[in-house]
């Protein structure tokens, strides 16, 4: 039977409009449904909505800080839900499947109200030390 690491769970939040701009600026997506809250209401959110891709990068964390050094191999998402600004993320990977020194884990991002926001998959080289 092959080892395999374990995966910390990730918390993050509240995620806050100071956040938002922080990330719009370092991603350059200055999408106004992220930071100008009349233009999220008038899109049919009551506020501004958190980067997807700032959760997705949450969910990449947890594999990457438990497996450094480039061994991240694929990285697949998709968005379930919108995440409301002030929001709580839970971030946590659950291994699937280990095999020829690889593990596929299943990737998981939740707000504070249980709704999952972000739903992936990762597939990570456990390296020369699980082989």
């Amino acid at each position: 039977m092959t080892a395999s690491p374990s995966f910390p769970v990730l918390r993050m939040g509240p995620i806050a409009r100071e956040d938002l701009a922080r990330y719009a600026a370092a991603s350059g997506d200055r999408n106004p449904l992220h930071l100008d809250a009349a233009a999220a209401r008038a899109s049919g959110f009551p506020d501004v909505i958190v980067h997807g891709m700032l959760a997705l990068a949450a969910l990449a964390r947890v594999v990457t800080d438990a497996m450094p050094g480039g061994r991240l191999r694929s990285l697949d998402a998709r968005f379930v839900e919108v995440t409301p600004v002030d929001s709580h993320l839970v971030c946590a990977v659950t291994e699937v499947a280990v095999a020829s020194g690889l593990v596929t884990v299943s990737l998981e991002a939740r707000r504070d109200d249980g709704a999952v926001t972000v739903r992936g998959e990762a597939i990570v080289d456990l390296g020369a030390a699980f082989r």
